[in-house]
């Protein structure tokens, strides 16, 4: 778990939320480098406010520290659906969701679970959540 000490700002309304963090996106970001090198299974959830609607807006993104791993990532894509994509070496995406719900909300903060288990049945190795329900209509799922 993440805890950012102190009374950090979170939004340009002008109150302040303790122990939250706010990017703006410029080139904002947190880095995690995880105790261990696998990627076969894992848990990430955080809580976020929309801020723009109609752009992208990365929520999550790993970066390949060596030749063995793609990207990963989760966004906001530009239609305001949750897209998630998992890549393999060089970039080919090994699986991707887009869900069928937007996300336009700017004034509710959201829970956002996500969970990837290389070695359950294929229908069940990516699974999403939003604010506590699992997300299971897809435009794209692969």
């Amino acid at each position: 778990m993440l805890i950012i000490p102190g009374n950090i700002p979170s939004s340009t309304s002008g109150y302040t939320i303790e122990n939250a963090l706010m990017l703006d996106g410029s080139s904002d970001y947190l880095t995690l480098v995880p105790a261990t090198s696998s990627r076969d299974n894992w848990t990430f959830g955080t809580w976020l406010k929309r801020s723009k609607l109609g752009t992208t807006q990365q929520i999550w993104d790993s970066q390949r520290l060596t030749a063995a791993y793609g990207n990963d990532g989760i966004w906001f894509n530009s239609s305001d659906k949750l897209e998630w994509e998992i890549q393999a070496v060089g970039g080919s995406v090994i699986g991707e969701l887009i869900t069928t719900q937007v996300f336009r909300d700017t004034s509710a903060w959201m829970h956002v679970l996500w969970s990837y288990n290389s070695t359950a049945a294929v229908a069940d190795r990516m699974r999403l959540w939003v604010n506590f329900v699992e997300v299971t209509a897809f435009d794209t799922d692969t």
